[in-house]
């Protein structure tokens, strides 16, 4: 009974010990399992931490290489970049950078590959066009500096020109002042002799009855005279009116200081400093002579030898027997001093009378003669060259003739070219000369002698027209004295 009550009582505390120990398990394995389910909560939780971290890694990287390409640190093909903006997502910083990145690479010219668009090569380019137009700012600056300074020495040439050309004026004003009222002191006188002569006409009628005719005869010329005088005056006024309004200030360029015994050679005051050269040639006018353009030349010289300030001239003809002397007047419309006297040509320039049109003649005879040709218009209606303020005459030929209908196109065409060239030439103050005159001047005298053949043969042209002689050397001492000759010889 004892050993089966031990034997109980083992049991019991057998089984009471294991069920101490099963509560216990039980304990420790829920206490696990808690553990446990803590733990996977945690380690969920850090994956998730992580995977995050890791997009914001992404994202920053695909920032800083979206930056870098905008910046030019690192070079990047336009899709690396675009694939860069897309992994950034949305974002209102990077969308506002990348708003304001595509306005300022604007700025590059469509020819800049993209790859090359960014902040640092817009940098260099920027630094690089300010660099070339300052360069080209400079270069300006000098330019138009130096454009100023011609522009100022021009102008302070053409002030000097103008106040000598009104001092010219004012000098001719007054010379023919001067000789207006010489000519109205001469009327004044002649019209007092007329009334003495009628006076003792009347008083001496009966006895000078034989006269009357005579004196009849005169009063008709003092008449004449008179009325030749007033419109010698009148045409006077009227001329220097015309002259006032176009300022003609043309005048003679030098004077005769010597002439040989034998009337032959001649020296003038001027030279190779004043711009002559041998083979111009001049007309010879009375030292008196105010008005040269309209003056009839006495003789014409050549210039054949220059020195720095006077040269020796021949005399090549004398159309009146007039011999030259010391103190004449030397002019040409072609020359002038230290310069070209500019012309233009218009209308066909037939100066032998055949009918052709020798225009290279002309031209080569006043470049001859120091002048310059700087427009010509043709019987053709072809214009070469233009006309300025500088160009003094418009040389005035043969003027078109056109047959046929007078509404023809080409007529009207030639009509209006040559109606345009004298309106500017009056609008620039260019005075006319016609072609004769020009050839007054140019040509030798004794080439007016030459007669033309084939059609524009012409009867009067074998009448005699030879001049008469030059004066001997005996007959210019008899009659200038010591005028006639001269001191000053370079060949002596």
């Amino acid at each position: 009974m004892a050993a089966r009550d031990r034997n109980l009582f083992a049991w019991q505390a057998y089984v009471l010990t294991m069920t101490i120990i099963s509560l216990g398990l039980l304990i420790a394995l829920g206490y696990v399992l808690f553990t446990m389910s803590t733990n996977t909560k945690k380690m969920e939780s850090a994956v998730t931490r992580a995977s995050e971290a890791e997009r914001q890694i992404q994202t920053a990287n695909s920032k800083l290489q979206a930056l870098q390409a905008m910046v030019g640190n690192k070079q990047f093909s336009e899709a690396e970049f675009q694939q860069a903006l897309q992994s950034i997502g949305t974002d209102a910083d990077i969308d506002t950078i990348k708003k304001k990145f595509d306005g300022d690479m604007s700025l590059f010219g469509p020819d800049v590959p993209s790859q090359d668009r960014n902040y640092s090569k817009l940098v260099s380019d920027l630094m690089k066009a300010v660099r070339d137009r300052n360069l080209q700012i400079d270069r300006s600056s000098k330019e138009v500096e130096r454009l100023t300074q011609e522009v100022n020495l021009i102008r302070d040439q053409e002030t000097k020109a103008r106040e000598k050309e009104v001092a010219e004026k004012k000098e001719l004003q007054a010379k023919l002042e001067q000789t207006i009222q010489e000519y109205l002191d001469k009327e004044a006188a002649l019209k007092k002799n007329h009334e003495t002569e009628v006076a003792v006409a009347q008083k001496n009628i009966a006895a000078l009855r034989q006269e009357k005719t005579k004196i009849e005869s005169d009063l008709k010329d003092i008449r004449s005279e008179n009325l030749q005088l007033t419109q010698f005056k009148k045409d006077i006024m009227e001329q220097l009116v015309k002259e006032t309004e176009r300022e003609d200030f043309e005048s003679a360029q030098g004077k005769v200081v010597s002439v040989d015994p034998r009337g032959v050679l001649v020296w003038v005051n001027m030279g190779r400093k004043q711009g002559l050269r041998p083979g111009i040639r001049f007309s010879v006018l009375n030292a008196d002579t105010i008005r040269v353009t309209e003056a009839t030349p006495k003789a014409q010289i050549e210039i054949t030898k220059v020195d720095d300030n006077m040269a020796q001239g021949r005399v090549l003809s004398d159309r009146l027997n007039v011999p030259v002397i010391a103190d004449d007047l030397v002019y040409s419309p072609t020359w002038k001093v230290g310069g070209k006297m500019k012309f233009a040509l218009l209308g066909k320039m037939d100066v032998d009378g055949n009918g052709s049109d020798d225009r290279d003649l002309v031209r080569q005879m006043i470049e001859q003669n120091g002048g310059e040709v700087v427009e010509e218009l043709g019987p053709d209606g072809k214009s070469r060259g233009e006309i300025d303020i500088y160009t003094r005459y418009l040389v005035v030929g043969e003027m078109p003739k056109v047959s046929g209908d007078v509404n023809d196109p080409r007529a009207q065409d030639l009509g209006r070219k040559y109606n345009d060239l004298r309106t500017r030439a009056r609008q620039l103050n260019v005075s006319e000369m016609t072609l004769d005159r020009l050839m007054g001047y140019l040509r030798k005298y004794d080439e007016d002698r030459t007669i033309p053949l084939g059609d524009a043969i012409r009867s009067e042209d074998f009448r005699d027209r030879s001049g008469p002689e030059r004066s001997s050397n005996e007959e210019l001492t008899r009659q200038f004295g010591s005028r006639a000759g001269g001191s000053y010889n370079p060949d002596r």
